[in-house]
């Protein structure tokens, strides 16, 4: 609590005794009392009032420290209200019930938004599920009829189905852990689906395979090492050089 501020508040309040003690000084010396008498009474009054407001300033400033720890060890301090205790005095009362009515309408406010994101979250899973449908169906039309439009077309549903899998995962990675399943997997199967994912944008842009034989198995979710190699594939062929090759050694290296 600063100090200049509390005490540049208790100005009126000092004011206020200071008149008082001028017309008290004033009365005393009307009614005879003597110098000696008088400057007692008005030692005694400051002494009073110094120690009444030193107490209070140091009770303040306890209270208020202690609070301000209380609130730097939350880590949603909005919750403040709900753990604080009932202030004494009536003002800070007032304080404290508009404290506690703000952190309700925030915490409604924050209610109401998880639910609208869970709500959108599970519209758009809903939705690329649905959206992978037709895009099989035309992928499947296309290969049945191979032209020269058809290689075009199948080209743009691989992008297509790409970016649909990019927003499925990016609504799923806000709880990973929940759609995280480990279990022991085959290097060589997931590189072979997240070539033959990448089969057509490979062949349009004249990229050359080099796949190792793997004997290695490993611990992972095979969607998201799936997911994660479309996305090494992609970027590889966005920034290929001339006669690129991409290379997938065995375990160990570095895809190149």
């Amino acid at each position: 609590m600063n100090g200049k501020l509390y005490w540049k508040n208790r100005l009126p309040f000092l004011l206020t005794n200071l008149v008082c003690m001028i017309a008290l000084t004033v009365f005393l010396f009307v009614i005879g009392n003597s110098l000696s008498a008088v400057l007692l009474i008005l030692i005694a009054w400051i002494v009073i009032v110094s120690v009444g407001l030193g107490f209070t300033y140091w009770k303040r400033k306890r209270q208020m420290q202690r609070l301000l720890d209380m609130t730097g060890q939350l880590s949603e301090r909005y919750l403040i209200s709900e753990v604080m205790e009932l202030p004494e005095q009536a003002e800070d009362q007032v304080y404290y019930r508009i404290l506690k009515m703000a952190g309700k309408s925030m915490l409604e406010q924050i209610s109401e938004v998880k639910r609208e994101r869970l709500e959108y979250k599970e519209y758009i899973e809903q939705w690329i599920h649905e959206i992978k449908t037709p895009i099989t169906a035309m992928k499947l039309l296309c290969e049945n009829h191979r032209t020269d439009w058809t290689k075009e077309l199948l080209l743009e549903l691989e992008k297509t189905n790409r970016f649909t899998e990019q927003a499925l995962y990016y609504a799923r990675s806000e709880h990973t852990e929940k759609d995280y399943s480990v279990r022991e997997m085959a290097l060589s199967n997931v590189v072979h689906q997240a070539i033959a994912d990448n089969k057509y944008l490979l062949l349009q842009n004249g990229v050359h395979l080099k796949v190792e034989e793997m004997q290695d198995t490993v611990y992972s979710d095979e969607k998201w090492v799936r997911f994660i190699l479309n996305q090494l594939i992609a970027n590889a062929v966005k920034y290929r050089s001339e006669q690129p090759v991409l290379h997938f050694p065995p375990a160990g290296s570095r895809i190149r």
